[in-house]
């Protein structure tokens, strides 16, 4: 797996995650919305997502440590998630 590395910057606009996000269906929703600042993230990158999937094994120490930075930030107002049985 590739990662990347993801920052949440100060932004003047609010900030919705999308975790274990499957075909990215919330952010998407969202960005038809007008919310721009939406972040999905998913262990497997579907080839049929309706948004931009940052890949990361929340498995993964050094990954969960990224996502729960990104959620202690106070731009972030909103984390959905959906455990599904995909795995």
């Amino acid at each position: 797996m590739t990662t990347h590395k993801v920052t949440i910057s100060s932004c003047a606009e609010p900030v919705i995650l999308e975790l274990f996000c499957g075909s990215a269906g919330v952010t998407a929703a969202c960005k038809r919305l007008g919310w721009h600042s939406c972040v999905a993230v998913d262990k497997i990158v579907l080839k049929n997502t309706l948004a931009h999937v940052i890949q990361l094994d929340l498995t993964n120490p050094s990954h969960q440590s990224l996502v729960h930075s990104w959620i202690r930030k106070p731009e972030v107002v909103g984390v959905f998630t959906c455990w599904s049985p995909m795995g």
